[in-house]
């Protein structure tokens, strides 16, 4: 290993992690508003945040293509700082190193360790919070959706993460909260306006990302606040450990007027998806709890393709035993369709175990570890590629 991957590795482990269903920065500004709203808002503190690092070590076994037979370690970090302006006002940041999409991402069968790494500013946002109403303008992830940030395995939140978060977003938001998690329920109402942040604050340091051209039409470059998402997420505390939540959202990504439409003879129509899930931890006793998650999104004109629809289906249950052994057996898996074209099937079967080491020593705290099996499959009804795959994850988190 390079003398710059073991400084990359010792750092991570010298640091803490994300439990299994832990709200932090790390999930973004909008999450961490929604479900540490009583944290967030009567924080005193002038400076506060997190600092959260992952390593992954993945190997491709066995696959239909040889050319994804490879091992790949890489590094995911989060650095979460929140800025006390006023007692109301705040300034809010994520900064991530992780893995980018450039020319040299595509599978060729050859081993890597650390490569396309790269740094940049995920979010910025300023806040402002009053009693139950907050409001919010920047950069940041707009709150459509939850299985793309579940982190209680290795892989389950690949295809929602690919699919649908709605990350690096210029926009402003609010949310209104009523209600009481233990008495009657906590609800939250959310609505945001955005565009996408197209060469604003969206390069990358270490390894430059793939540019997309501005005519290519992705949803969301409209250079003004066309799209835009609503939400609603309900949470109930019935004490003893047991929780159960909601989450309701629509998402409308208005397509770039400038789009090339020489080049896309398809028609064209603004994405628009819909996501709904269900959160439940059950105590089954003071060992033992179970904790299970199920998202339904259905998105219509995918990319802005009204030829085009999709529907992903994630669902997990993570087994606690003994409180620092946990289980994951998880399922994700999208369907794209197209008029008069091949769609393409994704799916992920993903049976992992996990160990948190919080009470063995005072400078393990926040550190855990996780092994896994996956097996994956592509179909685009004309090859169907499967993988299997085992991997190993390192998980650290600190919070300041």
């Amino acid at each position: 290993m390079k003398k710059h991957s073991k400084c990359i590795l010792f750092l991570a482990l010298s640091l803490s992690t994300q439990t299994a269903f832990a709200y932090d920065m790390e999930d973004g500004v909008w999450k961490n508003l929604n479900e540490k709203h009583a944290q967030t808002v009567n924080n005193k503190k002038l400076i506060s945040g997190m600092l959260g690092n992952r390593i992954y070590y993945t190997k491709t076994h066995d696959s239909d293509s040889r050319n994804n037979e490879y091992s790949d370690t890489y590094l995911k970090s989060r650095l979460g700082v929140n800025l006390k302006l006023t007692n109301n006002f705040s300034l809010k940041s994520i900064a991530k190193l992780e893995k980018v999409s450039n020319s040299k991402s595509t599978p060729d069968g050859t081993d890597r360790t650390f490569d396309n790494q790269g740094a940049f500013l995920d979010e910025l946002v300023l806040g402002y919070d009053y009693k139950n109403f907050s409001a919010l303008a920047g950069k940041m992830t707009m709150n459509f959706g939850d299985a793309w940030k579940v982190n209680n395995g290795i892989w389950v939140n690949e295809i929602a993460h690919d699919s649908y978060e709605q990350n690096e977003k210029l926009g402003i938001g609010a949310t209104q909260r009523f209600g009481d998690p233990k008495v009657t329920g906590e609800y939250v109402f959310g609505i945001s306006a955005f565009t996408n942040d197209r060469k604003n604050f969206d390069n990358s340091v270490l390894e430059n990302r793939n540019g997309v051209s501005k005519s290519s039409g992705e949803a969301g470059d409209t250079r003004n606040l066309k799209s835009y998402v609503l939400s609603t997420d309900i949470y109930y505390d019935f004490g003893e450990d047991e929780k159960l939540s909601y989450h309701f959202s629509y998402l409308d990504s208005a397509i770039n007027d400038r789009r090339n439409t020489s080049n896309t003879p398809e028609a064209i129509d603004n994405e628009k998806a819909y996501a709904l899930n269900m959160r439940y931890k059950y105590p089954l006793s003071q060992n033992f709890a179970l904790d299970g998650f199920i998202e339904y999104v259905e998105i219509n004109n995918l990319g802005g393709n009204s030829a085009a629809d999709s529907r992903i289906l994630t669902v997990n249950l993570t087994t606690y035993i003994y409180k620092y052994f946990f289980v994951t057996l998880a399922r994700s898996k999208e369907q794209q369709f197209k008029v008069a074209g091949n769609g393409v099937d994704e799916s992920i079967n993903e049976y992992s175990i996990g160990y948190k080491f919080d009470k063995l020593h005072k400078y393990l705290k926040g550190l855990s570890v996780l092994a896994g099996y996956r097996e994956g499959a592509n179909d685009d009804k004309v090859n169907l590629v499967r993988d299997n795959s085992f991997g190993l994850l390192i998980n650290h988190k600190i919070e300041f």
